[in-house]
C-alpha cells in the first residue's frame, strides 16, 4: 500500500490524532520522502522510500529537516529492472534447486549457477540467514567478488550489481565456495531474483516484498483466506512475522526491524492507526516478543473496526527455532485472560513434538510422507522421547495457541 492510499489510516502512534505529511520528495505523483508532524510539529515519522518508519529515527534532527523543507524536490525517472523469471531456461543449474520462489544451494564447494545476458546492467538479489555462506560472483570467467550471506536473523537481503562491459552477452556465474562465517549454521545460498536492466526508465517504485523463508502453517492460509474475503475497500494488518505475502493492496505489513523492508517501521504497543480503522490483525507470534502482552491486545482492540477480526498465535520456545528474543511464554489460558475485552473468542491449542518437527521438515522442503518407512520410525523415536521428557520440556518445544477474536 503506496504512502498516500496509506495516509488516512494514521494517527500519531497510539492515539487517535491525525498527523500532517510534509513531503521532501515525490516519484511522479506519489510521496517517495518526507515526514509525518503531530500538533506540536515534532516528526513522528520518517517517510523514506515509500515507507513510513514510526521508530529509530533521530526525532530532533528530523523535526529541524521537516521545518527547512520548503520545496519538495521531484525525483528523475530511474532504471528499472526486468525480472529473469528463475525457472527460465537460460539458468544453468549444477547443485542448485527451485524452491518456494527461490533458487537454493546446500553450499557444497562449486556448485555453480550461470546464465547469458546482453543487458548493460544485472542485479543479483540474494538473501541472507543463519545458515547463509560464502559465494563467488565471475563475470566471463573473472572474478568480481564475494559475498557472505550470513545473517543472524532470516530474511535480510544482500545485492550485487555485474556491468556488462560490451555490446554483446557476458556470462555471469554464480559460484558457492563451502566456506562460511563462524556463527552461520551451514554454506548455503539463497537467490531471490534476477534484474536485467535494459535501459528503459520509470519512476521509483517500491521493492516487491520478499518470500518468507518459514512460516507457521497453522496461521497462514486461514489468514490469507480472510484476506481475500474483505471487501474492496478493507484492510488488514500483518504485525511482525515474515515478510509480506502476496501482493493483495489491502495487506499492510508492520515490523520492527527494518530487514524485510515492511510498509511501517512502528511499535507495535503503539500502532500508528487511527480508531476503528482496520478489519483484520494478524499477529504470528508477536506477543512473546513484546514486554506488555495487555498493551498489544488493547492496541489491537482499539484499531480494529466493530465486528472486526484478529488471529493472534502464542508460540511457547519460539527462540530455539527463530533465535529471536521471546520474553514471554503464554498458556492458552493466559492467552485467553490477555485478549478478555474481545466480544468473541476461539482458541486453538496444540502442536505435539511430533506434529512440530514434521511441520518444520515441510517447511524446509522436505516431503515427508514420500518414504514412508522412514517417517514411522521418526514417529516412534519422537513418541519414546516425548514420553521420557519433562512437561516443561515438551511445552518449550511444542506447544503453542492460536486465538481467533472479534471485536
Amino acid at each position: 500500500m503506496l504512502p498516500r492510499t496509506l495516509l488516512p489510516l494514521l494517527a500519531v502512534p497510539g492515539t487517535n490524532e491525525v498527523p500532517r505529511l510534509v513531503v521532501e520528495s515525490w516519484s511522479g505523483d506519489e510521496p517517495f520522502s518526507g515526514w509525518l508532524v503531530d500538533r506540536n510539529r515534532q516528526v513522528v515519522a520518517r517517510l523514506l522510500n515509500f515507507r513510513f518508519r514510526f521508530i529509530g529515527f533521530d526525532q530532533q534532527a528530523e523535526t529541524n529537516a521537516a521545518f527547512h523543507c520548503l520545496k519538495p524536490s521531484v525525483l528523475p525517472p530511474e532504471p528499472q529492472p526486468a525480472p529473469l523469471p528463475l525457472d527460465d531456461a537460460r539458468l544453468e543449474l549444477a547443485g542448485w534447486t527451485l524452491s518456494t520462489g527461490r533458487l537454493h544451494s546446500p553450499g557444497g564447494p562449486d556448485s555453480t549457477l550461470r546464465f547469458s545476458s546482453a543487458a548493460p546492467l544485472i542485479g543479483l538479489r540474494f538473501l541472507c540467514w543463519p545458515n547463509g555462506g560464502v559465494v563467488e560472483v565471475l563475470r566471463d570467467g573473472a572474478l568480481l567478488g564475494e559475498l557472505d550471506l550470513y545473517a543472524g536473523t532470516a530474511g535480510l537481503p544482500a545485492t550485487m550489481m555485474v556491468e556488462n562491459p560490451g555490446d554483446g552477452p557476458c556470462e555471469v556465474v554464480i559460484r558457492t565456495t563451502g566456506r562460511h562465517h563462524p556463527d552461520a549454521g551451514g554454506a548455503e545460498a539463497l537467490l531471490a531474483a534476477v534484474n536485467e536492466y535494459s535501459g528503459a526508465v520509470a519512476h521509483p517504485r517500491p521493492l516487491s516484498p520478499l518470500l518468507p523463508l518459514l512460516d507457521e502453517p497453522a496461521m497462514l492460509p486461514p489468514f490469507l483466506d480472510w484476506v481475500a474475503a474483505l471487501p474492496p475497500d478493507g484492510v488488514a494488518l500483518d504485525i511482525g512475522g515474515p515478510p509480506r505475502r502476496g501482493d493483495d493492496p489491502r495487506l499492510l505489513k508492520l515490523d520492527w526491524q527494518a530487514f524485510d523492508a515492511p510498509h511501517l517501521l512502528a511499535d507495535p504497543l503503539k500502532l500508528p492507526f487511527r480508531d476503528a480503522s482496520l478489519d483484520l490483525v494478524h499477529a504470528n507470534g508477536v506477543i512473546n516478543r513484546v514486554v506488555d502482552p495487555a498493551q498489544l491486545a488493547r492496541e489491537i482492540h482499539r484499531v480494529l473496526k466493530p465486528g472486526g477480526w484478529a488471529m493472534v498465535s502464542s508460540m511457547p520456545g519460539g527462540w530455539w527455532r527463530h533465535g529471536g528474543p521471546h520474553l514471554l511464554d503464554l498458556s492458552p489460558a493466559a492467552m485467553r485472560q490477555v485478549f478478555a475485552g474481545f466480544s468473541e473468542c476461539h482458541l486453538q491449542s496444540g502442536g505435539g513434538l511430533t506434529d512440530r518437527v514434521l511441520a518444520l521438515l515441510t517447511w524446509t522442503g522436505v516431503d515427508v510422507h514420500r518414504t514412508p518407512r522412514k517417517l514411522e520410525r521418526l514417529q516412534e523415536w519422537l513418541a519414546e522421547y516425548q514420553a521420557a521428557a519433562s512437561p516443561a520440556a515438551q511445552t518449550a518445544l511444542a506447544l503453542w495457541s492460536i486465538l481467533q477474536l472479534r471485536k
